[in-house]
């Protein structure tokens, strides 16, 4: 049978012991706590993602990850110029990897951090968002971290989420989060019958064509079967569905027998394989022991070869000896 013609899209999974954004954050803010573990990742294929983060008067601040470990916002570890990283002890790649950088945190499998392309925000404005980084298709635009200037209103936009982002906030206190997006639509697999002639090789003898079966085409569905629009809500629909499915039952059974029919054909084709495998065995070993005739009769001729040569010698020996026997008799 052919697959469907689409594959539909499953909801978001956790990963480790992160979950998707679409089951922790809403439109309307909830509270959290700052610290080391992720508070969820964004999913591939989310568009339209914005983040807001409010902390209260707090130094929390909003960091987004690759799963590979790639920094892609938010403050820097390496350089320590804001406090929520060396506060945790993250002051260097090392520690990064191994305090955060980790599966529990929707990280990858070997994932190792990487600052190279943090772009440090050289301001604060929590409309226009002028800090950018454009990562692997992915517009990430970042209000800045207004905690010097007394702001601790945080806002991050993505257009489209080529892949899985982690998204972390680093602090030491309490803080409100909220979020929007829009999730990749789910595509319903076709309804379509569908079904397909398959031929499958029954036998393929040494110098001989290849015998093949080809089983027919036997979609099942309503559409196929002609009782989509079957209905009883009247009398006359009601009879007309009877005979309708009294003619799919009749196609069903007919499909049954043709089954039956095939299910009995490839039984003989497996018992004649079987057969066959059970003669080229025999040849196999046939000829395995004509092989061994053919060395032991070598192996004889051999031998006499060698016995022959062994009685000429004995009688080279002996004729000097007879020779002077005759001689000893006539001088005697």
């Amino acid at each position: 049978m052919a697959p469907p013609k689409e594959i539909p899209v499953t909801d978001p999974t956790p990963i480790g012991d992160t979950q998707p954004i679409d089951q922790i954050l809403t439109a309307d803010a909830k509270s959290f706590p700052s610290g080391l573990k992720s508070l969820g990742y964004i999913p591939k294929g989310f568009t339209d993602v914005t983040l807001n983060l409010d902390s209260f008067g707090n130094d929390d601040d909003i960091q987004i990850f690759s799963a590979d470990g790639t920094h892609l916002l938010g403050t820097p570890i390496l350089t320590n110029t804001d406090p929520v990283w060396s506060s945790k002890g993250i002051t260097s790649s090392a520690t990064a990897n191994s305090e955060i950088i980790n599966t529990a945190n929707a990280f990858d499998t070997g994932a190792s951090y990487d600052g190279s392309v943090l772009s440090t925000a050289t301001a604060y404005d929590i409309n226009t968002l002028a800090n950018t980084n454009v990562y692997k298709g992915m517009t990430i635009k970042f209000s800045g971290d207004g905690h010097a200037s007394g702001q601790y209103l945080e806002k991050v936009t993505i257009d489209v989420v080529t892949e899985n982002l982690v998204l972390m906030v680093i602090g030491n206190g309490i803080f409100n989060a909220s979020g929007t997006w829009t999730e990749p639509p789910t595509v319903v697999p076709s309804s379509d019958p569908f079904s397909e002639d398959t031929s499958i090789v029954l036998s393929a003898p040494l110098g001989q064509s290849i015998e093949t079966l080809t089983i027919k085409a036997t979609p099942s569905d309503t559409t196929s079967l002609d009782t989509a629009d079957s209905q009883i809500a009247t009398a006359s629909g009601a009879t007309a569905a009877i005979g309708k499915i009294d003619q799919a039952i009749q196609k069903l059974n007919e499909n049954a027998v043709g089954y039956g029919a095939l299910v009995s054909r490839l039984t003989s084709a497996a018992d004649n394989l079987s057969v066959m495998v059970l003669q080229a065995v025999a040849s196999r070993s046939s000829i395995m022991d004509a092989d061994y005739a053919l060395e032991a009769a070598k192996l004889a001729a051999q031998q006499i070869l060698k016995d022959s040569s062994t009685a000429v010698l004995a009688q080279a020996n002996a004729l000097p000896n007879n020779v002077l026997s005759l001689l000893d008799q006539q001088l005697g």
